[in-house]
């Protein structure tokens, strides 16, 4: 058998490898198509998590600040349950919005925010239900500054989430500012 007979007999295998390798990258590139587009809706998802959830928290943690700050800076047993009536409307919007969207945030994000809740309810605890709850918590000096702490704690992780945390570091490098902690 000479080469081009044996050329002639090979051709349809090494066509149909071709037609075959150019079909798998073809396959490849559609799947890398549906994916980018699946990860840019989730990201845009992800933005209006994070909007519609931190703007209805931020308004909780305002008015309940503005309500510690009335009562002196302290709760006891008859001003914590009034916080809860006093911020009722908030906490419910605020609840609505994190359920709607908690599939869309991260973890780390909805274990930020679970804790924000749990101090919440501590801070603002029936005398029924306060044993359920940390005494240090529950009869905090400074009942604020613990939820002001978590609330810290959610700015943060929703800055890193939605990526604003790098790039106001890297304006501070481009600025000559050191960003101490």
């Amino acid at each position: 058998m000479d080469k081009l007979s044996f050329i002639i007999t090979l051709s349809p295998f090494i066509i149909g490898f071709g037609g075959l390798v150019i079909a798998g990258l073809s396959l490849y590139l559609r799947h890398k198509e549906r994916t980018s587009l699946y990860r840019e809706k989730i990201y845009t998802k992800q933005l209006d998590a994070y909007s519609e959830v931190f703007s209805t928290l931020s308004e909780l943690y305002q008015i309940t600040q503005s309500y510690i700050i009335s009562m002196g800076g302290k709760l006891n047993d008859e001003t914590r349950p009034q916080l809860r009536v006093y911020t009722e409307k908030e906490f419910d919007t605020f609840k609505r919005k994190g359920q709607k969207w908690s599939i869309f945030l991260p973890s780390g994000v909805n274990n930020k925010i679970y804790k924000f809740v749990k101090l919440y309810h501590a801070i603002s605890a029936p005398k029924e239900v306060v044993q359920q709850y940390p005494e240090r918590i529950v009869n905090s000096e400074d009942p604020g500054m613990i939820l002001s702490d978590a609330y810290s704690e959610i700015v943060l992780v929703f800055r890193k989430g939605v990526g604003t945390e790098p790039l106001s570091q890297e304006a501070f490098n481009l600025m000559g500012f050191i960003e101490n902690e």
